[in-house]
C-alpha cells in the first residue's frame, strides 16, 4: 500500500460515504460534494436515469453518490489516470456500474441519461514528479471547460457540471446553444474563489 493510501470516511447529503483513495488521486473535496448536492437536486426532481456518465471519475465518490440515488441507474466512469481506474472500480464493485480508460467521452457510444464532470477548471499547468497525470485533475482552461461541455450536450439529456468563479468561463452559452435548460445553479464561497455546481436539462417535462 502506498503512503496515504486507504479509506477515508466523508460526510455527504447522502449520508456517510466510506471511500478509498490513493495519493496519485484526486481526494473528494468541496467541488466534490458540491457535484454530489447537485446530483442530488435531480434526484430530489423526480429524474430517474436509466445511464450515468461520469467524466474523470477519480475515486469514484461522485458516482458512489449517484448510485444511492438512482439504485436502477447503470453507471459508466471514465478517466486517462491508470490509479484513478483501479480506485474508482474498488470503491464501485458492489453498484451497476463499469469503469474504464477513455480520454473524456470518446469511448461512449450511444447517449446517456445524465453526465456528471467535475472538470480540471483551474487555469494553472501544474507538473507533479512523481504522479503526473494527478495535476491534469484540476490544471484546465477555458477552451478545454468548452470542450467537455460541448462533448457532453452532444450525448446527454441532463448533465452536473462544475466550474470555479476562477475558471473565466461559465456553461451558460455552450448550454444555452445546445438547448438545454439550467435549473439548478449551486453556489459555495471560498476565501478567494466560488465554486458553482449547474444542473442544465433538455427536452424534458417532467420540471418546471
Amino acid at each position: 500500500m502506498a503512503p496515504g493510501e486507504g479509506r477515508r470516511v466523508y460526510n455527504t447529503v447522502v449520508g456517510e460515504l466510506e471511500i478509498y483513495t490513493h495519493p496519485c488521486v484526486y481526494e473528494p473535496a468541496e467541488d466534490s460534494l458540491l457535484a454530489i448536492k447537485a446530483v442530488k437536486q435531480l434526484a430530489d426532481e423526480g429524474y430517474q436515469p436509466g445511464i450515468i456518465l461520469e467524466l474523470g471519475i477519480g475515486t469514484g465518490i461522485i458516482s458512489v453518490a449517484a448510485s444511492r440515488l438512482f439504485p436502477q441507474a447503470f453507471l459508466i466512469g471514465v478517466d486517462i489516470n491508470e490509479y484513478a481506474l483501479r480506485t474508482a472500480r474498488r470503491n464501485l464493485e458492489s453498484s451497476n456500474s463499469t469503469v474504464i480508460a477513455c480520454n473524456w467521452s470518446s469511448c461512449i457510444g450511444g447517449p446517456v441519461d445524465l453526465s456528471i464532470v467535475n472538470p480540471p477548471y483551474l487555469p494553472v499547468s501544474d507538473e507533479l514528479e512523481e504522479c503526473s497525470l494527478l495535476s491534469k485533475a484540476w490544471s484546465g482552461s477555458p477552451g478545454l471547460l468548452e470542450d467537455i461541455c460541448s462533448e457532453l450536450a452532444s450525448i446527454s439529456n441532463a448533465i452536473v457540471m462544475i466550474y470555479s468563479s476562477l475558471s473565466g468561463w461559465s456553461p451558460r452559452e455552450c448550454l444555452d446553444r445546445r438547448g438545454f435548460r439550467v435549473i439548478h445553479l449551486l453556489e459555495e464561497s471560498y476565501f478567494m474563489e466560488k465554486l458553482y455546481a449547474v444542473v442544465a436539462v433538455r427536452g424534458k417535462d417532467w420540471i418546471s
